[in-house]
């Protein structure tokens, strides 16, 4: 599960956009976050979010 705190770091610090959010899914479920410049796997199933449609879905479960 993504972690939020460390989520709102990535905010904070610049290192994501503060309106849109590259998210991971693994089985349908959001695992984690792209930062600006990193690289994503080719087994990644990415995609970009409104940053509370993000926090929608992860409070939703």
């Amino acid at each position: 599960m993504i972690d939020l705190n460390d989520l709102k770091a990535a905010v904070e610090n610049g290192l994501i956009d503060k309106y849109n959010v590259t998210i991971v899914r693994r089985d349908g479920e959001i695992v984690d976050y792209v930062e600006n410049g990193e690289t994503i796997a080719e087994n990644e199933q990415v995609e970009t979010m409104d940053l509370i449609d993000v926090l929608r879905k992860v409070f939703n479960h």
